[in-house]
Formats: structure tokens, sequence, C-alpha cells
């Protein structure tokens, strides 16, 4: 299923124009942890703090599918 991973910031929406397939919601929420990991130590580099961001992430159809806060990313699992 094809899902698109938007950037929620304060200055706006950051939109996916193009999107990633996904077997599951499972795997969206992996990849989006992945990549929040990436986005957060990106932005360290910058000096930018980017942990009040979040993923609106959508289905083909612009539903919502998942919202992940960009802070989850740094909780230990299970928690």
């Amino acid at each position: 299923m094809l899902y698109y991973f938007n950037i929620r910031t304060s200055a706006g929406l950051i939109e996916d124009p193009e999107g990633s397939t996904h077997p599951d919601l499972q795997a969206v929420r992996r990849q989006a942890l992945s990549e929040i990991r990436t986005l957060i130590a990106e932005g360290d580099r910058k000096g930018e703090d980017r942990r009040s961001w979040s993923f609106e992430i959508t289905d083909r159809a612009n539903e919502p599918a998942l919202t992940i806060r960009f802070s989850e990313a740094e909780k230990p699992a299970g928690r």
C-alpha cells in the first residue's frame, strides 16, 4: 500500500510528493522511526531542534493513517 510521509513543523506542512510502498502500518512505523532518527541527527548537526516535528502519514486517498511525533523516536523500546 502507498503511504505519504508528510512532515509537520512549526512553520507548516512539508508534503511528501512521491510516497512509498509498505505492506502494513507496522512497516510504516518502523520506516518512520528510522527516518526520524536520521532527521533529528541532521538537525542536531545544523543546530536545529526537530524533536517537536511529527510525521503525518496518509494513505493513497489522503486519509490519515498514522501520526508519529519525532520525540517518540528517542523513547526506549517498550514504553
